[in-house]
């Protein structure tokens, strides 16, 4: 279930040291939180503060009708792949273009990862994992549930830049089978160093026969090497935060017209099953979490996420 104040939307936003904003924009998140608009993130040398408007539900979005919307931005911009790179993944295209001809690849604007991939009228592989986009004879572990994704994974590794390893430090945010079809999804949450890489995730749906019918990834393929580049010395800065919680949510109240003294943010208790979200009291309930934010593919950035809601304009 997403994050609602008796029923109305949170908004969330993220913010940097030194005062600087980015517009930006985020897709509709499916699972917690779920967010109808992104805008408005900033960050500066140090961390960065992200802001989501609009609803956050697992059902629809609903837009106020009492103001006009709050206008979507994102000023990111993708890095083209470097030339090595883009022919590992052009040769991984290729290869399960020839093992599986009418495979279909889309990927992400940003982040140049493989964010659909699947199989015009059929599965990316045959039952248990083998056949079709995989070697016939590599049938995935039968003790593992997610072994069918993960032999994927190392099959097809130069096409995501990275192999099943990458879940090894990864949260696993969903795992459900479907009690009318056996259709099991799983979803993993990125992380680096126990923290979130924002929007970072990767989700597979199996058959109950095991055979994968989609799988799509949007994790930073060297998410340490990524946050070196975008965050120096991102050990000092993780020790001693230049912006706390609580001055992240007066800040991301602040920008939704709602104005919050650091007195009025009392802390709650941290939810350690809700993706690491810490409750606070503003009096009404708000979250904030701390998260690496891709600016790019190369280029990690440690920021606030924070979910506040306006009790005047329910937002």
């Amino acid at each position: 279930m997403g994050h609602q104040i008796n029923g109305k939307p949170l908004m969330t936003t993220v913010f940097g040291a030194n005062g600087r904003v980015l517009h930006l924009i985020m897709k509709p998140y499916r699972f917690l939180p779920r967010c109808s608009r992104w805008t408005k993130a900033a960050w500066s040398d140090g961390l960065a503060l992200a802001l989501c408007a609009g609803g956050f539900s697992a059902g629809a979005q609903v837009r106020p009708t009492h103001r006009p919307a709050i206008p979507n931005f994102d000023k990111r911009a993708a890095v083209p792949l470097k030339q090595a790179a883009a022919v590992d993944q052009q040769r991984g295209v290729d290869r399960l273009a020839v093992q599986l001809p009418s495979v279909s690849v889309d990927f992400d604007r940003l982040l140049q990862t493989p964010h659909f991939i699947r199989a015009r009228g059929g599965f990316l592989t045959g039952q248990n994992g083998a056949g079709r986009g995989m070697p016939l004879t590599q049938a995935a572990p039968a003790n593992d549930p997610h072994g069918v994704i993960k032999a994927f994974l190392n099959e097809h590794a130069t096409l995501f830049g990275h192999d099943a390893s990458v879940l090894q430090d990864a949260r696993v945010k969903r795992d459900y089978v479907d009690a009318h079809n056996g259709l099991r999804t799983v979803i993993w949450e990125q992380q680096l160093d126990s923290i979130p890489v924002f929007r970072s995730t990767l989700r597979g749906h199996v058959t109950k026969r095991g055979e994968l019918t989609s799988i799509s990834s949007l994790f930073v393929p060297d998410a340490a090497a990524s946050a070196d580049a975008g965050t120096p010395d991102r050990a000092t800065l993780q020790a001693k935060l230049p912006i706390s919680a609580i001055e992240a949510i007066v800040l991301g109240a602040r920008n939704i017209d709602r104005e919050l003294a650091p007195a009025q943010v009392l802390e709650g208790k941290q939810r350690p099953n809700d993706g690491g979200y810490q409750l606070f009291n503003t009096p009404e309930p708000a979250f904030a979490r701390l998260v690496w934010l891709p600016l790019n593919r190369s280029s990690l950035r440690l920021a606030w996420e924070v979910m506040v809601s306006n009790q005047k304009s329910k937002e």
